[in-house]
Parts: C-alpha cells; structure tokens; sequence
C-alpha cells in the first residue's frame, strides 16, 4: 500500500535557476514513484510558486493544487489551482501552507538560513512541526 503524501512548497519571489528547476522535477518524479501525492500547496507569489504550480500540472496531473494567495496582490501569480483558500498575511499563510502539509519542499535564494526571509521563516515552521524539508540550493 502507498502512503498518501501532501506536499507544501515556499520559494523565493524570483525565478529560480535552473539547478533549481530540474532538482524540483527530479524531486517531485522521485516522490511520485514513492508517494501517492494527493494534494499540494503553494503560495501563489511570481517566480519559484509559478514554477512549482507548473512543474506539478505536468509531472503530477492528479494531485490536487491548493493555492494559498497573500493579501498584498504585488507579487502575486495569480495561479489557478484546485482549491482557492482565502487570502491571508505573509506569515499566517505559510503557517496554513505547513499545517496542510506533510512535507515541504523550498527553494530559498539564499544558500544558508537568514532571519527576514518568507522562505527561510516557512523552513523553520515545517522544522519546528518535525516535517521532513527539502532545500533546492541554487
């Protein structure tokens, strides 16, 4: 029997490098093979979400997509996922991306941990919660 698996994901506003690109598709090709991905969350900014909402609607057509949009519209992919969520703060929607999640995957512009991130700040929830994090270094 394979286990469901629900995955989050957090990345950097800007377009991730292409080591990141194709380290996210051999990741989530390997996940598949392991998983049965149910569902997965992202939240909805340009750059390394988009990347993620079209990296799954290709490579993982089944799972479901949730998209979790912040308030401020700046960033804002405004992807099309399987469910809508509400818009929320920053923070408050990552920690609702962790809560739904049972892995997180994330591609960070840094290399190393730093305090005024979104991407790092999510990181450190999922560690906080014990969930097994993955971190796509450019």
């Amino acid at each position: 029997m394979i286990l469901k698996m629900k995955i989050g994901f957090t990345g950097t506003r800007n377009v991730p490098t292409i080591k990141q690109k194709r380290a996210l598709d051999v990741l989530l090709m390997r996940l598949d093979g392991e998983y049965d991905i149910t569902e997965v969350s992202h939240g909805d900014c340009k750059g390394s979400d988009k990347n993620f909402h079209d990296a799954v609607r290709s490579l993982l057509p089944k799972a479901k997509i949730n998209v979790h949009p912040p308030t401020d519209k700046k960033h804002r992919a405004f992807c099309e996922g399987d469910v809508m969520h509400k818009e929320m703060e920053y923070l408050d929607r990552n920690q609702a991306i962790v809560d739904n999640s049972d892995i997180l995957i994330a591609t960070p512009k840094e290399s190393s941990e730093v305090l005024r991130s979104g991407t790092w700040a999510t990181i450190r929830m999922a560690k906080k919660k014990g969930m097994p994090v993955y971190i796509l270094n450019k």
